[in-house]
């Protein structure tokens, strides 16, 4: 993967797509391999328009974080503890600070070929971040267990700290190349 023209090498081997003939594609990444119960493969659809774009759905994390208007500070959820001491309740507002939904993005075919395909995405840091596609790192989630103990994982928690940070990313724009590599079996 390159990244505004410079090599990746975390990224290397790391992403695997699987294009079925109905329209379905799953992706599969290392990028959660060392969580016991982790997802590992997502799926989506995918199409091809005029030979030059491709198009793939996925699942992404958008942040609706609110600040508050007094004092432009992160609206978090907060309980008491064991020791009746008031603390942060992240699984609460992390739910509240992140939407899950599908979106698709529209690739540019750079090269199609019966062993390769490269493709080129121009989008936001913050919507590559968080789309499943694009092998996210397990650094900027999270695991909740919510739902009578399920593992789910979400972004980490927006705090005063990360949240113009975080704001920066789905503001940053960069071009990202894929190449992929046909294994046979």
């Amino acid at each position: 993967m390159l990244e505004d023209g410079v090599e990746d090498p975390a990224q290397a081997n790391n992403c695997f797509l699987l294009f079925e003939p109905n329209g379905i594609c799953r992706f599969s990444h290392n990028a959660f391999a060392q969580y016991a119960g982790s997802p590992a493969s997502f799926y989506g659809t995918w199409s091809i328009l005029d030979d030059t774009w491709l198009n793939i759905s996925t699942d992404k994390w958008q942040l609706i974080a609110s600040v508050t208007s007094d004092s432009a500070k992160v609206n978090l959820a907060y309980k008491q503890n064991a020791l009746n001491q008031t603390v942060i309740d992240t699984t609460t507002s992390v739910l509240k600070q992140w939407s899950k939904y599908h979106i698709q993005s529209r690739f540019t075919i750079l090269k199609l070929s019966d062993n390769e395909l490269e493709i080129r995405l121009k989008t936001f840091v913050g919507e590559k971040k968080y789309a499943m596609l694009f092998a996210p790192s397990p650094a900027d989630f999270v695991e909740l267990k919510v739902d009578a103990g399920k593992v789910n994982y979400s972004p980490k928690l927006i705090t005063n700290d990360n949240y113009w940070t975080t704001q920066k990313e789905f503001r940053t724009l960069k071009t990202y190349i894929y190449r992929f590599r046909k294994e046979s079996n």
